[in-house]
């Protein structure tokens, strides 16, 4: 009898915690369904992203952990609505609730809308309004998103780019005490993202994915692949948002001609498939600084291309006769590619078409750049056809958008030129000069171009090019 007593006195002690665990949780659950309740989550929730939050319903949980629903949420800042958030659902450790501390363990986000906007003022609408009142580290933590939609537009250049259907899984989420440094520097995670389709103007690819790490300020998204213009693109970027430095590193192996330029909005030019290359470095806070200290190489190599529409080696031969031929029309395949269309966004490619129309076998098409500074130097820029070669060479100056020194010339088999072209002003409205014949177009082409006979090089003219690609 001495010994059950002991256990009915225990067996009666967690019964009455138990119950009143209970009407703990009853009473909570229906705090959680009163205004105070919600004004509190809403108030909590701004003070910790220092942005405005709004929610509509709300729900608590208990089983299996403490845990708080949130449906409907809205995020204001700078007078920008940042994000929308069809449900957030955190769950908590248990232990340090009894201290009144909320330590969230899991994040899920579903159905999220995030509107990345750069105002007039350059500022972007992610940037606090007010300071976080947390003052305290977290994590670890898992996020997980499902259904999100990113989008980024600048109000004052009017570029956009938007990613839709994306999941993203974060690891060991840590954020360090705040010390006076942005949010950003100090976070670490590991994770991953997938993006079903992303777009930007005259610009559309599906399956983006990208594994991500940040520690210390650093954020590596790598290994990222891409699918657009009918190929897959890998490579990687990472950026140092304490010095404001971002390194990209990109190939695309087999990038579809005849798909480029139907998805960028063109006519029909041609077929084929080329190799692009793009290893770019650059610091800065905005857009100026970037374009000014960006450093490194692009690159465009293709073989056995066609050119529809288009004789190029007939226009050629007639050229001296008609004296209507524009040689920057051809040149401007060796600038829209490893550069895109940035520098000919004043340029119109409709011209692009000759008298007879036809077809031009394009054997060799290099395209390499090198990169300093904000300022596009031509390296290996030349293309040959069964009879011709073409060079370009010149700067293409991305700080000030204007072309510098470019000149578009066909040369013969030692690199002399034959005919040449230069172009100018800026890159909304470039000037073409008038071509300018050195030697006469009506000795065989073929003999001219391959076999080196041109009275040029027998008189010992300076090469105008000397690169890789030789007569076919």
């Amino acid at each position: 009898m001495r010994m059950r007593r002991p256990l009915k006195y225990l067996s009666i002690a967690f019964a009455g915690l138990l119950a009143l665990l209970l009407l703990a949780t009853l009473g909570l659950a229906q705090y959680a369904r009163t205004g105070a309740f919600h004004a509190r989550i809403e108030t909590a929730a701004s003070r910790g992203m220092g942005m405005e939050v709004k929610a509509g319903a709300l729900g608590l949980g208990f089983l299996p952990t403490p845990h708080l629903t949130l449906h409907d949420v809205r995020v204001r800042n700078r007078g920008i609505d940042v994000a929308s958030i069809g449900m957030v659902r955190v769950r908590f450790r248990l232990l340090p609730l009894f201290s009144r501390r909320a330590e969230p363990v899991t994040l899920d986000l579903k159905d999220l809308h995030l509107l990345i906007a750069k105002g007039e003022d350059g500022i972007l609408d992610l940037v606090r309004s007010q300071p976080p009142a947390h003052k305290r580290a977290h994590g670890p933590m898992e996020v997980r998103v499902e259904d999100a939609s990113v989008r980024y537009q600048d109000a004052k250049t009017g570029a956009w780019a938007e990613a839709t259907g994306c999941e993203a899984r974060a690891h060991d989420v840590r954020t360090e005490m705040p010390d006076g440094r942005p949010g950003l520097q100090r976070v670490s995670l590991t994770g991953d993202i997938a993006c079903k389709q992303v777009h930007a103007p005259k610009f559309a690819g599906t399956d983006l994915k990208a594994g991500i790490s940040a520690g210390g300020g650093v954020y590596a998204f790598e290994p990222v692949s891409l699918q657009a213009f009918g190929a897959e693109g890998r490579g990687s970027l990472h950026a140092d948002v304490v010095q404001w430095r971002y390194t990209v590193d990109f190939t695309v192996p087999q990038l579809d001609v005849a798909r480029f330029i139907k998805d960028m909005g063109l006519r029909q030019l041609g077929e084929g498939s080329v190799a692009f290359a793009a290893n770019i470095a650059a610091q800065g806070k905005n857009r100026g600084e970037v374009v000014k200290s960006a450093s490194g190489s692009l690159s465009l190599h293709g073989k056995e291309l066609k050119l529809e529409g288009y004789d190029l080696d007939g226009e050629l031969k007639r050229f001296e006769h008609s004296q209507r031929f524009s040689l920057v029309d051809m040149g401007a395949l060796f600038y829209a590619g490893p550069l895109g269309l940035a520098a000919t966004k004043g340029y119109d490619f409709s011209r692009i078409k000759g008298q007879g129309g036809g077809t031009s076998p394009i054997h060799v098409l290099l395209s390499d750049w090198k990169v300093e500074h904000g300022v596009a130097t031509a390296s290996d820029v030349a293309m040959s056809t069964d009879t011709h070669r073409m060079a370009l060479q010149g700067k293409l100056d991305f700080n000030s958008e204007r072309f510098d020194g470019v000149t578009v010339a066909v040369v013969d088999a030692q690199g002399c030129v034959i005919a040449r072209q230069d172009i100018s002003g800026s890159f909304t409205q470039p000037k073409l000069e008038k071509p300018d014949i050195l030697a006469a177009l009506t000795a065989p082409v073929r003999r001219l171009v391959n076999k080196g006979e041109n009275l040029l090089s027998q008189r010992g003219c300076k090469a105008f090019y000397s690169g890789s690609v030789k007569p076919y």
